[in-house]
C-alpha cells in the first residue's frame, strides 16, 4: 500500500501564507484588498481580484409602469459590484412576476399585461434578488363613437334611404303650404314626417315655425284656422 508524499515545508509554508492572506479579504476595504493583490503571486492576485469585484445588488427598471390590458413593455437590469461599478446585464436573468394571470415576463425581459391588477417584478441572478418593482395593469379606456361631420342633421344615418326620401318630400309639401297660407294641410304633411322619424330636429322646428306662423295669423283676423 503506497502512501502520499507528505508535502514539504516549502508548500506548508505557502499554504499557511495564502490562508492568511484569505483572512486578511474578509476584514479589508475594496482599496485594501486591491492593494493586497498587487503584493501577491500571480494565483493570489487572481483571488482577491475576484473576489474584490463581487455582486451586491440587482435592481430593475422598465420603460413603463403602467400599462393597459394586452400591451408590453421591456425590463432592464443593473448589477452593482462590491468595487462601486454597476453594469447592465441582458443574461442569465430569471424573472419573477407575483401574479402570472395579470401579467408574465418571458425570458428576454419582456412583460406582457394580461388583466387589471398590480404584479411585483424581481429580477434574479449569481444568488442575489432585486428590489421589487411595482408594475400596474390598468382596464382599455373606452372611446366614444365618432360621428362623421358629414352627416347632416335632420336625416337620422340609421334610416333607410327610402324613408330619408319620405322624409324629405313631406317636409317640401309642408314648406309650400306654408308659403301659400294653407297651415293645416302643411301640418298634416308634418305630422306624417313626424311619425316616420320622431327624433329628426327639422321637422320639429318646422312644425313649431309653422304654428307661429298660423297662431300670428289668427291675431291677424283671419277666421278658420286650426293650429
Amino acid at each position: 500500500m503506497s502512501m502520499s508524499p507528505r508535502p514539504s515545508e516549502q508548500a506548508r509554508t505557502r499554504a499557511h501564507l495564502l490562508y492568511a492572506t484569505l483572512q486578511k479579504i474578509a476584514k479589508l476595504d475594496i482599496k485594501g484588498r486591491i492593494a493586497l493583490a498587487m503584493r501577491g503571486n500571480k494565483e493570489e492576485r487572481s483571488i482577491l481580484i475576484r473576489d474584490s469585484t463581487k455582486l451586491v445588488a440587482l435592481a430593475v427598471s422598465a420603460d413603463k409602469r403602467e400599462l393597459r390590458i394586452k400591451e408590453k413593455t421591456s425590463l432592464r437590469v443593473k448589477a452593482k459590484y462590491s468595487d462601486g461599478s454597476e453594469k447592465g446585464l441582458s443574461n442569465g436573468i430569471a424573472w419573477q412576476s407575483s401574479d402570472m394571470t395579470i401579467a408574465s415576463i418571458s425570458p428576454r425581459g419582456e412583460l406582457e399585461a394580461f388583466r387589471a391588477g398590480t404584479v411585483q417584478v424581481v429580477a434574479r441572478t449569481g444568488g442575489i434578488n432585486s428590489a421589487p418593482l411595482n408594475v400596474v395593469v390598468k382596464e382599455p379606456t373606452s372611446q366614444p363613437p365618432i360621428q362623421n361631420a358629414d352627416t347632416p342633421s335632420n336625416i337620422s344615418p340609421s334610416k333607410p334611404a327610402g324613408e330619408n326620401m319620405k322624409i324629405a318630400s313631406y317636409l317640401n309639401r309642408a314648406k309650400d303650404y306654408r308659403v301659400q297660407g294653407n297651415y293645416g294641410a302643411a301640418l298634416a304633411e308634418l305630422e306624417k314626417a313626424r311619425a316616420t322619424d320622431p327624433s329628426n330636429q327639422e321637422i320639429r322646428k318646422e312644425i313649431e315655425q309653422t304654428k307661429r306662423a298660423c297662431n300670428a295669423a289668427k291675431r291677424l283676423g283671419r277666421p278658420g284656422l286650426e293650429c
